[in-house]
């Protein structure tokens, strides 16, 4: 037997004990991990990219001019209220498009909503208006997009 009050340095917990009137108590069970995940996601989303050289993010468009790359995205569900977007560095995203990897020099949103928004990029050169694009991660850096709707 270990005396577990013999120091003041000592911690003992208990958890998951209740008193219930009746003769049956309820289980400890929370929310499945799913609901959790969807209530989390209703808040704020982090799209990370880091797994793979050149890692596509799923996010496609069309060149607006030869330098201003747009696209709408579809959030994973709808927002609480219209979130705050925030993107890691320009530098950690490249545009593809037609054969041509392009890195960005800017990157921001053009519209926000609680359902979608608009992705809006800017490249020191070589798009052509009206072709299209998809966003990847740049060829060594980790990127982000967040969606915050927790304020």
């Amino acid at each position: 037997q270990v005396n577990v009050g013999d120091h003041a340095d000592n911690v003992f917990q208990i958890s998951q004990v209740g008193l219930y009137l009746g003769s049956s108590a309820p289980t400890f069970l929370g929310e499945s991990i799913a609901t959790v995940q969807d209530q989390v996601a209703y808040y704020i989303n982090r799209e990370i990219y880091d797994n793979a050289t050149s890692e596509p993010t799923g996010h496609v468009g069309q060149c607006n001019t030869t330098t201003n790359p747009r696209g709408q995205t579809k959030y994973a569900r709808p927002m609480r209220v219209v979130p705050t977007v925030t993107f890691s560095a320009a530098a950690t995203f490249d545009i593809q498009t037609a054969g041509n990897v392009i890195n960005a020099t800017g990157v921001g949103s053009h519209v926000v909503g609680k359902y979608n928004h608009s992705i809006n990029m800017t490249v020191s050169s070589g798009l052509t208006g009206g072709n299209a694009w998809t966003l990847h991660r740049d060829g060594t850096d980790a990127c982000y997009i967040q969606y915050d709707a927790r304020h």
